[in-house]
């Protein structure tokens, strides 16, 4: 049997206490008195060499009890001598984790990296299981511990240099925390049973720069486990100090070529007076125009500068003796040319039509041109190319052409808002159609003649409408046949009815709902109240099946009055009123420029991608994306080929597969349909702050940190001591001699109850 803590069987010399005790007589606890004894003196029990142990059982329960609970806090466990003889055919499982993010391109930090690997793998048991990986974002195995474990022990050391010389740093942002928690479940998932005798505890050895910016929060997501070590291991540059800036465009300025600079000296530089100067289209300096600032160590300037007029692609940093970080790329905001095409007639007085309120309407951003063309009935348009920089707003009277053609439109990815603003008549043949001509005042209607031939062209009103009344305005007259099939030939849904409402006074929006993206900018209390937008009439419309709509508002009547559904990739928005004041107040409202704002963002958004990437990271792109880069000579790059909504550019690395971005600079994107917009990939900000982290930092999130061993004796001394802690936690042998001592004390109880009664009888008698 060992002992974990041998010093504590000291404490069994307690032992020696009970022994006194019992060769010390007590005096009785019951006296009787005699008078003729009053004038003695008592004479308490006292040791002498005649005293003799009289109660040898009590004696013998109570010195194991003091003896057991002395043996319990030795930690006592069965050890066997395969187990903790330390020698050469024990090794531990060790990850060697090497950082290559882009702080290690630091002067002279990769050099001393090398040298320090050297040493791990020298000072290692040749038993040992040598793992090698690296790690920045993202956790890449070199050297794996399957591989590892399967190497013949000659081979494993030359195995983990030859690993380590595959690696160089990187340009990604390194995540220390995410890292070793990896690592950690590597080692349990892999982790051989203590009994086999082969292997031993394990341990990570982590080479790093350690800097400040180095996350390394991810370590408190999990509990640190047993018989596993953290070992850390620093490498420094030659260089002291770092200088960075980084650099953001004003998005709120009427000059869009302002740009605010943040320059950065982190503490112990050496330097303080720098200089920026900005790059050209192919990364030369536009001198002399530059920028003289000081910047103290510890210490950060923000400067306002102007853009040259010539095209810019980033900013450098001189003055600075560490230079892995002094450039940065990047693209200026460029806008879009978007249309917005109103198919409706134009006839009648301004207010009457639907593209009078849509051109006082501000759509997109500053940077965007947006026209507004309105298109009449039977006018060609064309189809845009890229469905996403177009929407169409249409009246309810539409062609079956025209409905062909925006279906199509919609199949593509385009998004379009019809808007049923004509009250709905019913046509059941020529002599009706001739009637309602004449009630409702329009001169001339067509589609009488195809209706007549059996073709499901409708009646459409053409540019020469007069209405009689001011209660009808100029407004057309939509005859409900019509906007049924067209609503099925849009919608690709059937339609159970439709018909025009009946309203007293007007009608207001009973429900909305403010979850909805058209309504989400709406949702505050100072701007959800609907009740002033009054609708003097609406279409009552009745869906076959609601599957695949979604209705974000609804009339008091309990009738739909916002509908949408996806056709295609693009999507069909209907509002069962007409916003122009013969139908309803929403345009002369303040709601109706959000709403329209918010519809036609929405429209017009394509699949995003930043124009500002950090480097070292996986980017997604939509289907069909080709990549160039710049390469800052003056000539484009290679293109290359996409693999799972990957890119790869000239300069990137390729792991696990996967394509990523590998160093900054720009690149060019140019989708399927020809366009092309460029992007900047940047070092990642945190990489720059080079201050050293505190170690206890690590410990605090509960790692278990300890100090690389000074000799190979004080290295097997800690292994042997390792396993043995873990032998004896699995034993627990002090547990079952805690429920010994327990036994034992009882035993002793009930013997001195029962003693003490027999006293007490013979006293009584």
């Amino acid at each position: 049997m060992s002992m974990l803590t041998p010093f504590f069987a000291l404490a069994a010399l307690a032992v020696v206490g009970p022994i006194l005790i019992h060769l010390v007589r007590r005096k009785p606890k019951e006296t009787l008195e005699f008078s003729s004894l009053m004038f003695l003196d008592d004479s308490p029990p006292t040791w002498t060499q005649q005293s003799r142990i009289e109660q040898w059982l009590l004696l013998v329960l109570r010195s194991s009890v003091i003896a057991l609970l002395a043996l319990a806090f030795t930690r006592p466990y069965w050890a066997s001598a395969a187990k903790l003889t330390g020698g050469n055919d024990i090794g531990l499982k060790r990850i060697v984790l090497l950082d290559q993010s882009a702080s290690m391109r630091r002067s002279g930090i990769w050099d001393a990296a090398s040298a320090r690997v050297s040493d791990v793998l020298a000072d290692g048991n040749p038993a040992d299981v040598v793992a090698v990986y690296s790690f920045d974002r993202q956790l890449h195995p070199q050297l794996s511990l399957s591989t590892a474990a399967e190497t013949t022990i000659a081979n494993r050391k030359s195995a983990a240099e030859a690993a380590f010389r595959k690696i160089s740093p990187g340009w990604g942002k390194g995540d220390l925390g995410k890292a070793i928690n990896e690592c950690v479940d590597l080692l349990q998932r892999e982790r051989s049973d203590v009994d086999s005798g082969t292997i031993g505890d394990c341990e990570i050895v982590v080479i790093s720069d350690f800097v400040a910016g180095t996350p390394v929060e991810a370590l408190s997501e999990t509990e640190w486990p047993a018989r596993m070590s953290l070992r850390l291991e620093r490498v420094s540059p030659t260089q002291i100090g770092n200088a960075h800036f980084e650099m953001r465009a004003e998005e709120e300025s009427e000059n869009a070529r302002k740009w605010r600079v943040r320059v950065t000296n982190e503490p112990g530089s050496l330097r303080e007076r720098f200089r920026l100067t900005w790059l050209g289209e192919n990364g030369n300096r536009i001198e002399p125009i530059a920028l003289e600032c000081t910047v103290p160590a510890g210490q950060s300037m923000v400067y306002p500068l102007q853009a040259p007029d010539t095209a810019i692609r980033g900013m450098e940093l001189t003055g600075d003796d560490c230079v892995f970080d002094n450039r940065r790329f990047a693209v200026p905001a460029s806008g879009r040319t978007l249309r917005v095409l109103c198919l409706e007639e134009s006839d009648g007085s301004p207010e009457t039509t639907l593209c009078h309120f849509l051109e006082r309407v501000p759509l997109g951003s500053a940077e965007d041109t947006v026209e507004v063309l309105r298109v009449k009935s039977g006018e060609e348009w064309g189809m845009s190319a890229m469905p996403r920089d177009t929407w169409i707003v249409c009246a309810a009277a539409i062609s079956e052409r025209e409905a062909d053609r925006m279906h199509d439109f919609m199949k593509s990815g385009g998004h379009v808002l019809w808007v049923l603003d004509q009250p709905l008549k019913e046509a059941v043949g020529i002599e009706e159609a001739v009637g309602i001509k004449e009630i409702v005042g329009i001169e001339e209607i067509s589609g009488i003649e195809e209706i007549s031939g059996g073709e499901e062209r409708g009646l459409s009103t053409t540019n020469a409408t007069k209405p009689r009344s001011s209660e009808t305005g100029s407004s057309h007259v939509a005859f409900s046949q019509d906007i049924a099939s067209r609503f099925e030939k849009l919608s690709e849904c059937k339609l159970e009815s439709l018909k025009e409402s009946t309203v007293d006074q007007y009608s207001l929006l009973g429900g909305i709902d403010f979850k909805h993206p058209v309504f989400a900018p709406l949702v505050d209390s100072k701007f959800n109240d609907f009740s002033k937008v009054r609708y003097w009439r609406h279409r009552m419309l009745k869906l076959s099946e609601v599957d695949g709509w979604v209705i974000p508002a609804w009339f008091d009547s309990g009738t739909p009055a916002f509908l949408q559904r996806r056709v295609g990739d693009g999507e069909l928005t209907i509002l069962t009123a007409g916003w122009q004041p013969a139908e309803s107040q929403f345009a002369l409202s303040s709601k109706f420029v959000p709403i329209i704002s918010q519809l036609f963002s929405l429209a017009t958004t394509r699949e995003t991608i930043s124009t500002d990437w950090v480097a070292g990271t996986y980017d997604l792109l939509p289907e069909g994306t080709s990549v160039k880069r710049r390469d800052f000579s003056g000539s484009r790059g290679e293109e290359v080929e996409r693999s799972d909504n990957r890119f790869v550019n000239a300069s990137t690395e390729r792991d696990g597969g996967d394509f990523w971005t590998a160093s900054p600079g720009v690149v060019e994107l140019i989708d399927s349909e020809g366009a092309s917009r460029e992007v900047a990939i940047n070092m990642a900000s945190s990489e720059s702050r080079t201050a050293l982290m505190d170690y206890e930092e690590v410990s605090r999130y509960g790692a278990s940190v300890r100090e690389k061993p000074k000799t190979k004796e004080e290295q097997v001394h800690a292994e042997r001591l390792l396993m043995a802690t873990e032998l004896e936690s699995r034993q627990s042998l002090w547990w079952w001699l805690l429920v010994i001592v327990v036994v034992i004390a009882g035993c002793e109880s009930l013997l001195c109850i029962r003693k003490q009664g027999r006293t007490a009888e013979a006293v009584t008698a």
